[in-house]
Parts: C-alpha cells; sequence; structure tokens
C-alpha cells in the first residue's frame, strides 16, 4: 500500500524531465490526470517520449515511440515502440527494471533516476539518430 501522496507528480515529472524541451527542443503535447493515471508525452518531428504512471498499479510505464503517427499502444510494433528499460538495457544488460520503480515509501527518486537514465542513455533516440 502506497504511503504517500501524488498530487505533485506532474510537477515533479515536468521538473525532472525539463531537459526534453530545454536540451532537445521537445514540446509537452499532452499532460493529462485521470482516476488512475497520470499521462504525459512530449514530441518532437518523429520521436515521442509517452510517460504513464498508474497510480493504482504504483507502476512506470515510459515509452519511446518512433514516429508522429505511430498507434500507441500497440503491443505488436516491436519496431517502433521501445520501453525505457529496454533502452537502459541496451547500455546495461544486467539492470534491474525495479530500480526504475517507484515503491510503497516514495515515486520521487525512481522518477528524477528515470529521467537521468533517459538523458544518459537516449541521447541519440531523443536527437533522432537512432
Amino acid at each position: 500500500m502506497r504511503k504517500y501522496s501524488v498530487t505533485d507528480y506532474l510537477e515533479k515529472q515536468k521538473q525532472y524531465f525539463e531537459f526534453l524541451i530545454t536540451d532537445f527542443n521537445f514540446k509537452l503535447t499532452v499532460e493529462e490526470e485521470t482516476d488512475f493515471d497520470f499521462i504525459t508525452e512530449y514530441q518532437k518531428k518523429g520521436i515521442r517520449v509517452h510517460l504513464d504512471y498508474d497510480i493504482r498499479d504504483n507502476f512506470f510505464y515510459f515509452t519511446l515511440i518512433k514516429g508522429d503517427h505511430t498507434k500507441f499502444p500497440n503491443d505488436n510494433d516491436n519496431e517502433n515502440i521501445k520501453s525505457l528499460l529496454m533502452l537502459i538495457q541496451k547500455y546495461e544488460p544486467n539492470f534491474d527494471g525495479q530500480k526504475i520503480q517507484p515503491d510503497d515509501e516514495q515515486y520521487s527518486d525512481s522518477l528524477k533516476r528515470s529521467a537521468t537514465l533517459l538523458r544518459k542513455y537516449g541521447d541519440k533516440v531523443l536527437k533522432g539518430n537512432e
């Protein structure tokens, strides 16, 4: 059972992922809060970064999508849709995916760690070179 509030999630998410706008020229195109999710999406020509925090499951679904019009979600499109974990494991094959997931005590550290790892390993993808 989660022991913290998520009322400041969108504020923190925008803070930690601000580098997408400042360093890579993305635009924040989706910002949505539902009963069970916080969804944001950053986009620039040909690339989308989709961030979904599922409150019910206390789980981050962070996805990189190639193509402005690529249908998402689409579990059958393994060429154009990749998870953040898949990107990290390309460089750190033994990386434990739980390290970027919230737990019952916090979500902020995991959110910040996810942003840091996206910035570290996503440079080529975010520039549109990979």
